[in-house]
């Protein structure tokens, strides 16, 4: 019995004492749905028990103390089970949670000890199913987390690069001619877009998307205007990269190259981010090849920016306006009214439906007369339901609907989307 009691203390005593060895020097480098890399830094007698101990300090402040910029530093863990623990860290379990390899940042010598820095990717959705098994239970900033990363796995955006033209942002025909006569202008999209998908995003040819297209038929069916709007909507992906190449030869013999990179949110028009990168001056006057040296000082940033600007659209919604307004000649109803084919007060009936259709209720009334109403709405990316993705195309549908219902068989309200605004209009 006394062997008992004191093996015991003996294992508790250990426990207490191993945490304590634990540092705290641990930094986010970089998220996304896969998992979280981190360096971490720990000392130790031994240049390999350093690097042990940092790894693990990692998990010991992911659990009880929180890493500074994931889910606002907040702690994961809101209760402990010293057992599991221990067998999480004395035993190497934690390995199982690791991404392919420990990597050794530094190492050296201070005072007695050595001091080692190491990198390495946690797969947070793994670890987090497994210690729900476990019966652990999370602190509030955790508790959603599952969702979030089901939605982020879903939305790894797709990316279309197309070139920039001075005053021509959105001009099909102009992109068309230029990527026509430009070798130039081709092989740089090509080689922007692979450098995208070699960051893991998923990629859209906008070269093949050009050849592809019906454009002859499109351009006999409509007016300029309404063919960019068309085509535009009609790329395929959640984020359109606008790529401009500057190429600059100085007496023939001496040539540079700046990068200039604007991503943003196709449905919307929303800016998620952009930023310029030089190749600096070579004794190179070939275009692609100062393009292609530009390039690769394309920093890490830049792309962890815009994933983050991109997940953060995700979980927040697309922000829309809704502009209503009543037609000159409707002079029997306004929006102070019951709805004509309901019992409810219109503007009662828009703001319920607001709220059930916005991604976590964001939606306010801005401004609302009898005569005139300016709502926002932040719109989902995905519908849970349907388990698919929910587009602006579909919440204007769903939108029309609405109306319909509520307005009858005397009203029509006619939708027009611009970018990020709508303008319904009763008559």
């Amino acid at each position: 019995m006394h062997k008992q009691i004191s093996l015991i203390f003996s294992l508790f005593l250990g426990i207490i004492l191993y945490a304590q060895d634990f540092s705290n020097d641990v930094v986010l480098v970089d998220q996304d749905s896969q998992g979280i890399t981190v360096t971490a830094t720990a000392s130790a007698e031994k240049k390999d028990q350093a690097k042990t101990l940092a790894a693990q300090s990692a998990f010991y402040t992911l659990f009880h103390e929180g890493i500074p910029g994931l889910k606002s530093g907040k702690p994961l863990m809101a209760n402990s089970k010293e057992g599991m623990e221990y067998r999480f860290f004395n035993e190497s379990k934690y390995l199982n949670y690791i991404t392919g390899k420990i990597e050794e940042v530094s190492c050296k010598k201070v005072n007695s000890l050595q001091r080692a820095t190491v990198r390495f990717t946690i797969s947070l959705p793994r670890l987090l199913r497994d210690l729900e098994r476990n019966n652990i239970a999370f602190t509030g900033a955790w508790q959603d987390q599952d969702k979030e990363d089901d939605v982020k796995v879903a939305y790894n955006p797709t990316i279309v690069v197309v070139p920039y033209i001075k005053g021509k942002e959105n001009d099909f025909a102009a992109m068309k001619a230029l990527i026509d006569r430009s070798d130039f202008t081709r092989q740089l999209l090509n080689s922007v877009t692979a450098e995208f998908a070699k960051q893991g995003y998923k990629t859209r040819d906008f070269v093949s998307i050009l050849q592809n297209y019906n454009t002859s038929q499109l351009l006999m069916s409509s007016t300029q205007t309404d063919i960019d709007t068309k085509v535009v909507q009609a790329l395929p992906g959640d984020i359109l990269v606008t790529v401009d190449g500057s190429v600059n030869i100085v007496n023939g013999t001496k040539g540079s190259c700046t990068l200039s990179l604007t991503a943003i949110e196709k449905q919307t028009n929303g800016n998620l981010g952009g930023a310029s990168f030089s190749s600096g001056q070579y004794t190179v006057t070939d275009s692609l090849a100062l393009a292609k040296n530009a390039l690769k000082n394309v920093k890490k940033d830049f792309f962890t920016s815009l994933s983050n600007n991109f997940s953060q659209v995700v979980q927040e919604g697309r922000e829309v306006y809704l502009e209503f307004a009543l037609s000159s000649n409707l002079d029997d109803w306004d929006f102070d009214q019951k709805s004509p084919s309901g019992s409810d007060q219109f503007k009662s009936a828009l703001q319920q439906w607001l709220r059930s259709n916005a991604q976590r209720g964001v939606q306010r009334l801005e401004t609302h007369t009898s005569k005139y109403i300016l709502a926002s709405i932040n719109v989902p990316l995905w519908n849970a339901n349907a388990d698919q993705a929910y587009t602006l195309y579909e919440f204007n549908s769903d939108l029309q609907k609405f109306l319909d219902k509520q307005l009858g068989m005397d009203y029509k309200a006619t939708i027009t989307s611009l970018g990020q605004r709508f303008k319904i209009v009763i008559e």
